[in-house]
């Protein structure tokens, strides 16, 4: 649960800006290292952005994290917790269509 929290997502977010800039100034070394963390990305994304209770489902999984399936994307919004600001998650809607996509 600890990995699904705002401030760890904030951390891995920072840590990724660094990396970025590392790739971006030897690409040559670093080939397709950042294409490679497209799912990392995606996931630190949803963790951090606002208002998550107000996406919907089809906002998450086509403009928001596209490279994430279904199960990742409930796994991640069940676990998470806003450690910071006390933000929800998705909303039970969003969750329950998870569920059923699974099934």
């Amino acid at each position: 649960r600890e990995c699904c929290s705002f401030s760890n997502g904030e951390y891995v977010k920072e840590g990724l800006a660094e990396l970025e800039l590392w790739c971006d100034a030897v690409k040559e070394y670093a080939g397709s290292a950042w294409d490679e963390l497209k799912h990392i990305r995606q996931a630190v994304e949803f963790l951090v952005i606002h208002q998550k209770s107000k996406k919907t489902l089809n906002e998450i999984t086509k403009d928001l994290c596209p490279a994430l399936s279904i199960q990742q994307l409930y796994r991640i919004s069940t676990m998470y917790w806003d450690d910071k600001y006390g933000t929800h998650t998705v909303s039970s809607d969003v969750i329950s269509s998870m569920r059923v996509q699974m099934t």
